[in-house]
């Protein structure tokens, strides 16, 4: 069973959670701060699938790496961006790259260590950005 307990403190409230006390203190109105930027709008996910394709021996072209870029619509800034790959094989995806080629498009590389085809899908998230 927890103990509590209680000391006198500087703050009119205290609260007591198992052993742990945090004091909550207010003080007086600070000055009223310059008004932000809008920040983001027009959030949206965009995406592009592909099929990673297995290593193959002796095969210069058949690297088992698929590349997938995502461009976002005119107007907007990518913000973030990854990938996903589903079905048989695909905990054996492995990530090469996976970041922001410009300010408006994603790019991400991955290699297959299975035996058979594996997709894949890159998504941008894209928005409006205020300055």
């Amino acid at each position: 069973m927890p103990i509590y307990r209680t000391h006198k403190l500087a703050c009119s409230s205290l609260i007591a959670v198992a052993a742990l006390q945090v004091a909550s203190c207010k003080g007086p109105t600070g000055p009223e701060g310059v008004t932000g930027s809008s920040g983001l709008s027009a959030v949206q996910i965009v995406s592009v699938a592909g099929t990673v394709q297995p290593v193959q021996n002796g095969s210069a072209s058949a690297t088992g790496i698929l590349s997938l870029r995502v461009d976002c619509p005119a107007g907007k800034t990518v913000i973030a961006g990854g990938y996903a790959a589903v079905g048989d094989g695909s905990q054996f995806v492995h990530p090469w790259q996976s970041f922001p080629i410009s300010t408006s498009a994603w790019v991400v590389s991955v290699q297959n260590g299975y035996v058979g085809p594996i997709a894949v899908t890159a998504f941008a998230t894209c928005a409006i950005t205020q300055n």
